[in-house]
């Protein structure tokens, strides 16, 4: 090992050992994560591993830095890196770079098609970058995830009708896809057809007895319908199966605090928080309980920790402000 160090130098200062290093981090949510994968991001000599490092980005989002690196590869010579810049924006809930629209016209089809389907509830049906994207849909709903997609597209432009067609289809097609379970229930939802979300994801319960994630759903939907103690008693069934599903854990606490069991309700948001620290949602939720229990220090605790993940979080702002007395801007 000594030699080999003497040869190549220190396995941090090599390419590859920076590389390896960023990827196990990520995958451990070391507190390093993020510094490592930006500068991977940032100086990796291989496109390949440049466009790697950015597609990783997409999980930390919340940080102004991890913007700022994706912002600057969406320009960059490759189009590899320049998709999964375009990719990594998918989570932030439509709050996107300016740059990001760019894309829309980009020489390269994968990055068009990348950046409408993230664009496409704010594009008009008549923009091109739309019609590319509703043809490149289509041309692949012959599949459960063509479907699946086109079915999205659907949702958002109020056809909930015909998605419930294509969903339905592509069940058949794929019984065991949980995906498609959810997806059909979701649009069942959105047209005002709650108990028959609830009565399909009681199917998918029994069909797929081990699946964590269609209890999950089907704890919204109990909830969504106004019976809490039933998304209790499935969303317990979901972290018993899968004790590391965080959203699971997160949404009992919810389901909690809203019947009035506050200290279950804080030991599941704890545990959301413990298996995935960096989601600012987590310490800001518990932070809100902790305030409607009077528990001012414990709340502070959390919102600080809520604004270390993510410094501009307006919400845990202003609560900050009102319980320190300090600004509410």
């Amino acid at each position: 090992m000594e030699a080999t160090e003497k040869w190549w130098g220190p396995v941090d200062e090599r390419v590859n050992g920076k590389r390896s290093r960023a990827v196990l981090a990520v995958r451990n949510n070391a507190p390093d994560a993020l510094p490592r994968l930006l500068e991977v991001a940032r100086n990796d000599p291989l496109t390949t591993w440049k466009a790697i490092a950015v597609g990783l980005l997409k999980s930390f989002m919340g940080s102004p830095q991890a913007v700022q690196v994706a912002t600057s590869l969406l320009d960059h010579p490759d189009p590899l890196v320049r998709t999964m810049a375009v990719d990594s924006f998918e989570h932030l809930g439509g709050s996107y770079p300016a740059q990001l629209q760019a894309k829309l016209t980009d020489p390269v089809r994968s990055v068009r098609i990348r950046a409408a389907w993230l664009l496409h509830q704010q594009l008009e049906d008549s923009h091109p970058a739309f019609r590319e994207l509703l043809d490149y849909l289509r041309l692949s709903a012959d599949q459960p995830v063509g479907a699946l997609q086109l079915a999205t597209v659907y949702r958002q432009r109020d056809r909930g009708n015909e998605a419930v067609e294509l969903l339905d289809r592509a069940l058949d097609w794929s019984p065991d896809s949980e995906v498609l379970w959810e997806a059909l229930a979701a649009t069942y939802s959105q047209l005002g057809r709650g108990h028959d979300a609830v009565a399909l994801l009681e199917k998918g319960r029994r069909e797929l007895p081990n699946s964590s994630q269609i209890r999950y759903s089907l704890g919204l939907a109990y909830a969504e319908t106004g019976n809490l103690p039933a998304s209790i008693e499935v969303l317990n069934e979901a972290c018993s199966i899968d004790p590391d599903f965080t959203r699971a854990w997160y949404n009992l606490g919810l389901a909690y605090h809203q019947t009035g069991q506050q200290e279950a309700a804080l030991d599941a948001l704890r545990k959301a928080l413990e298996l995935e620290p960096r989601n600012p949602d987590y310490p800001y939720t518990l932070a809100t309980v902790c305030r409607d229990l009077g528990r001012v220090d414990d709340a502070i605790h959390f919102l600080q920790e809520t604004l270390q993940i993510q410094p501009n979080h307006p919400q845990a702002t202003r609560l900050m402000g009102m319980l320190t007395g300090g600004s509410l801007q």
